[in-house]
């Protein structure tokens, strides 16, 4: 049972393991330097498209440039954290611009989300991003945005599997340990049992001579009238039995 307990904690801190990575990776769209604008960017009806920024703590500034002939709508949302807790730093609804601040080096995710009233516009922008200085931060781990479809079900997966295999190493241990304890029971019974029984027989038996005329007493010469009475066939006296072991 310790050991079974061993292994379902090992397969806990697996699992928190698996929670506290996963969290760290970020799925995210191309990366959006300061001051290094992204031209010929496409969008349509319902459409997200996601970049990330490393940015020093300061005034920063999102501006989507795009010429009137597309007639874009869109909105611009700032978020930080990670994919799976984000956080909101700051949204513009209907708006080719928006500026925020930062306290300290922070990766950013900013967003711009097609919002048309029947979501069918559709055309080309521009993107930049300015203010402070470029951060120098250590980067995240980064993957396409639809990795997400792919790694967090495989991850809950693996750690099914994982729980599952300690389960039932757990179980196998329990069951071996029961057996080798009925086995060993099996052994002491056999082992308390003597291997020859001495059983104790009993049968009554008469005198070798007749007490009353002396006569040698047989099964031919005597004839029983109970369980412990025989009468003699020289003399026809009655002549008592013993039990005796046999």
């Amino acid at each position: 049972m310790t050991s079974g307990r061993k292994n379902y904690a090992t397969g806990f801190l697996v699992v928190i393991l698996i929670l506290i990575i996963v969290p760290t990776i970020i799925f995210v769209g191309p990366e959006l330097a300061p001051d290094a604008p992204k031209r010929n960017e496409s969008i349509s009806g319902r459409g997200t498209n996601l970049y990330i920024a490393k940015l020093e703590a300061g005034t920063w500034t999102v501006t989507v440039s795009a010429d009137p002939f597309w007639g874009l709508h869109i909105d611009i949302h700032i978020t930080g954290g990670n994919v799976l807790v984000p956080f909101v730093i700051a949204t513009a609804e209907n708006s080719y611009t928006v500026r925020f601040d930062l306290t300290h080096p922070t990766a950013v995710h900013i967003r711009v989300i097609e919002s048309s009233t029947y979501h069918d516009s559709h055309g080309f922008y521009s993107i930049r991003i300015s203010g402070g200085d470029g951060a120098n931060l250590p980067f995240p781990i980064v993957l396409p945005f639809f990795s997400i479809f792919l790694i967090i079900p495989s991850l809950f997966c693996i750690s099914i599997i994982i729980l599952a295999k300690i389960g039932a190493k757990g179980h196998k241990h329990t069951s071996e340990t029961i057996q080798r304890t009925s086995t060993s029971t099996e052994h002491d019974t056999t082992t308390r049992i003597p291997s020859q029984i001495d059983f104790d027989y009993m049968a009554p038996r008469l005198p070798s001579r007749c007490p009353n005329c002396g006569a040698s007493l047989s099964a031919m010469n005597v004839d029983w009238i109970g369980p412990l009475e025989a009468i003699c066939l020289h003399c026809e006296a009655v002549v008592k039995a013993k039990f005796e072991h046999l």
